[in-house]
């Protein structure tokens, strides 16, 4: 049931702590809060991308209580996800004011148009990514794939599908749709990128490693959703230039209080 990306979750720090509780929890039915996983699985790396995974001095560098975790950690990590969250807003406020064409344009990818939804969506979704790098990098590419997918319900279609189902969405539920799939879609697979190892390891049943992959996306999802709202109660993402230095500062803005939030921070 896991992905190809998976490795060996580490062990000392605070990694130690979370895998004793998945054992217990797997082991032996005790019930686990996905909320507990989800922070303690942020912490470990120390911010939003799967660093500090090298045994105890991984562990240590993200058991503390600063949003950052060491170089490459939270500081390199929250700017990436900052910068994917205003390219993305803003490539789905051109949809929504102009069409998929529109969208297109404002990445530099004009000749994509006309293409299938699949090369389209690939392509896009490794433009956004390259804000990026190594791991962090594929689990970003990946959960912008599946957030414009989802957003369009184009999977296997044509251009004009693409273009009708997100300018649907959009209309819908706005940028701020689009961006809420993907942080918690992202959110989600990183956490699941640091236990699944574990989880596979210590699991009774596929359908006890199922039910806790459910619980943790739920969790991301709520975090990002609450999120969201404040951040819309600040006026719409699609008023926002994201190209531009007041909607660079907004993006890093939500990455830093998604960081706060995955890792139980935000009180």
């Amino acid at each position: 049931m896991g992905t190809s990306k998976s490795s060996p979750t580490p062990s000392g720090g605070s990694w130690q702590h979370l895998k004793t509780e998945l054992t217990n929890s797997l082991n032996n039915g005790k019930p686990i809060d996905a909320n507990r996983v989800v922070s303690q699985t942020l912490n470990g790396f120390g911010g939003l991308a799967p660093t500090g995974r090298s045994g105890a001095g991984g562990g240590g560098a993200g058991g503390g209580n600063q949003a950052g975790g060491g170089p490459g950690g939270g500081a390199a990590s929250r700017a990436s996800v900052g910068r994917a969250v205003a390219t993305l807003s803003g490539f789905g406020t051109a949809v929504g004011t102009g069409a998929l064409n529109a969208g297109l344009s404002v990445l530099g990818l004009t000749e994509l148009k006309g293409k299938s939804a699949a090369e389209v969506v690939g392509r896009v979704a490794e433009h956004i990514a390259a804000a990026s790098s190594g791991q962090q990098r594929e689990l970003m590419r990946d959960a912008l794939q599946g957030a414009i997918l989802e957003a369009a319900q184009a999977l296997g279609g044509t251009y004009d599908d693409l273009d009708a189902g997100l300018q649907s969405f959009i209309t819908d539920q706005g940028a701020e749709g689009l961006v809420e799939l993907f942080l918690s879609e992202f959110a989600a697979n990183l956490v699941w990128y640091g236990i699944e190892n574990h989880v596979d390891l210590k699991s009774q049943s596929l359908d006890d490693a199922t039910a806790l992959r459910s619980g943790v996306r739920i969790a991301c999802e709520n975090k990002v959703r609450d999120l969201l709202k404040v951040e819309q109660s600040k006026g719409s993402l699609g008023s926002v230039d994201w190209f531009g230095t007041a909607g660079q500062a907004r993006a890093q803005a939500i990455a830093t209080q998604l960081e706060r939030e995955l890792r139980g921070q935000s009180q």
